[in-house]
């Protein structure tokens, strides 16, 4: 998805990140792990994907730059 401007469906990304969650804690059993997006975020995805994927965070690009649209994403929060 990184720089399609293209999410991918909710079902793939918490399967994406269920498997990164149980592969990171077979490495690291004893730490919290915390998980970023980072690909084709806008302000109208960010609550959606924060919730629906069990996503700890984002990271921006584009929209990181743009002061409007950043200070939308951060207000959408």
């Amino acid at each position: 998805a990184v720089g399609t401007n293209v999410l991918p469906s909710k079902e793939s990304l918490i399967e994406t990140i269920r498997w990164i969650r149980h592969y990171l804690s077979t490495i690291i059993p004893t730490k919290p792990i915390a998980i970023l997006y980072g690909g084709s975020v806008t302000q109208p995805d960010t609550a959606a994907l924060l919730k629906a994927a069990s996503v700890d965070g984002i990271l921006l690009g584009r929209a990181g730059i743009d002061g409007p649209l950043l200070k939308k994403i951060i207000l959408s929060w």
